[in-house]
């Protein structure tokens, strides 16, 4: 049986309740913008981002692409327990790391 890495990631994963860390991002307003990511260590500016909580996500969908000079992409898509979508930074790669809970 042939199978892609791609259809053995989204049988893996579709429907998996994952945990979040949610996000103060101070870089761009003095406001803040808030997003998830899956690690802790996973602020893209350390200095100005702060976690402010804990949360979960499910695991939606999962798109690949392979780019020409990148590599494979990920569009993993993460939605709350509404089913609405979860802005979740930095999961978009094979080397993502995650936490399935």
């Amino acid at each position: 049986m042939e199978k892609s890495l791609t259809d053995v990631i989204k049988e893996a994963l579709i429907g998996k309740k994952i945990k979040l860390y949610k996000v103060l991002d101070k870089c761009n307003s003095t406001k803040g913008l808030e997003y998830f990511v899956t690690q802790k260590d996973n602020l893209y500016h350390p200095k100005k981002c702060q976690i402010i909580g804990e949360s979960h996500g499910f695991i939606k969908s999962i798109e690949t692409e392979t780019l020409e000079y990148d590599g494979d992409w990920y569009d993993i898509i993460v939605v709350d327990d509404n089913d609405s979508p979860v802005n979740v930074s930095g999961f978009n790669s094979i080397t993502s790391k995650f936490e399935i809970i």
